[in-house]
Order: structure tokens, then C-alpha cells, then sequence
């Protein structure tokens, strides 16, 4: 890149020098592939003993627009093909320890998703396995209870509220510093808003 630039036209002259310049390296190459007519694979008798296990996202999982799902395939399978009402959305190669993690190259739409895993080597494919989770895209604000606006509080008061669904941490900042968080509470299955009001939110003070 700083060698195109140096021949720029455009460019002042010494503003790079070329002497200096070292080569680059190659980003590493994606285990994510494309393969012609992959919806095929799925009209094929499975010969492979087991189908993938998917190990992340559990099912009905709240995830994010950017999860990577992962899992473990059995012996001899040398890659995974991962389907949603039998498009075909992407691949991954299997590790030799039998472990994969798919990175999809574009994010999760936001919503449910139903996702068919398939083992395959050459043109031997398994059965397949499947996933539901729920992607979300964003995240609505926690519902504060307490301390009530304008209300009096001693020197260490105690928040509490309702956090939104997906919701792993609730944080309190002020003037966009960070001044107390829980990091203990998790959303309730099925997506309920769970409630902060066990007990005093851990709070830090500045020396």
C-alpha cells in the first residue's frame, strides 16, 4: 500500500521513503469456503457414522449478530456445511483435534434462526444436526427502579431495576464514567427481564 502511494503523482516528493519499506504479510486465509451446488449435499444418502455436535450457541440461545457457532465432528469428517431452510450459508473445515468454529462472513439477521449442521468428506455426508437460537441486534435500555428521580439517597445508594432481554451486565455510569455494575445477573429463560433487586449493586469509589 505505502508503495502505491509513493507513486502518487499527487504525492510531495520524500514523503516516503522507499529504502525503508518492508514486505508485508498475508492476512491468514479464512476457513470459510464456497462450494458449487451445496444444496445437493442434502439430498445425498448420509455414510458418515455421526452428524456434528454443536457445542456453542446451546439451544434457544439469546446470541449476538456476530457469533461464531462451534462444535465437534466425529472421525473422519473433514468439514461442515451449515444450512437454514435449505439455502446453503457457509462452511468450515474440521480441526484435527475434530473441533470447528464457523465465522460467518456476514452477521446473523436479527430474530430466530434454524440452523442445520452437515458433516461431509469428499462426497460422503452424515446426517444432519440442528440449532435454534435467537439473534439479537440490539438491546433496550434496563428499566430503573430505583433510585427514584430526584429522590434523596445516602452516599452509597443502591440501583435496581429490571434489565432487558439479552442483557448480561448492567453497568451505571456517570458522565460516561463507570461507577457501579452487576455482573452477576443473567436474563431468565425464555427472555423475561430479570430483576436487580436482590442486594446492593457493587459500587467503586476513586481515591
Amino acid at each position: 500500500m505505502a508503495m502505491v502511494v509513493a507513486d502518487s503523482p499527487d504525492l510531495p516528493p520524500d514523503i516516503v521513503d522507499p529504502r525503508r519499506l518492508t514486505p508485508g504479510t498475508m492476512p491468514p486465509v479464512l476457513a470459510e469456503f464456497t462450494m458449487s451446488h451445496p444444496e445437493t449435499a442434502l439430498t445425498l444418502a448420509p455414510s458418515l457414522p455421526d452428524a456434528p455436535v454443536v457445542t456453542s450457541p446451546a439451544p434457544g440461545q439469546l446470541i449476538g449478530a456476530v457469533r461464531k457457532p462451534a462444535g465437534k465432528a466425529p472421525a473422519g469428517t473433514g468439514y461442515v456445511l451449515f444450512y437454514e431452510q435449505g439455502r446453503y450459508l457457509g462452511g468450515t473445515a474440521v480441526s484435527a483435534s475434530g473441533t470447528w468454529q464457523w465465522r460467518r462472513v456476514v452477521n446473523w439477521p436479527a430474530g430466530p434462526h434454524t440452523v442445520q449442521v452437515l458433516g461431509a468428506d469428499g462426497n460422503a455426508v452424515s446426517r444432519t444436526s440442528t440449532v435454534d437460537f435467537h439473534v439479537l441486534d440490539r438491546i433496550d435500555p434496563p428499566q430503573v427502579v430505583g433510585p427514584r428521580p430526584n429522590a434523596w439517597t445516602g452516599p452509597r445508594p443502591r440501583f435496581s431495576g429490571k434489565a432487558p432481554r439479552g442483557a448480561q451486565k448492567v453497568m451505571v455510569l456517570e458522565q460516561g464514567r463507570l461507577i457501579a455494575e452487576d455482573p452477576s445477573r443473567r436474563t431468565a429463560p425464555g427472555g423475561s427481564p430479570t430483576p436487580t433487586t436482590g442486594g446492593p449493586v457493587p459500587t467503586r469509589s476513586s481515591s
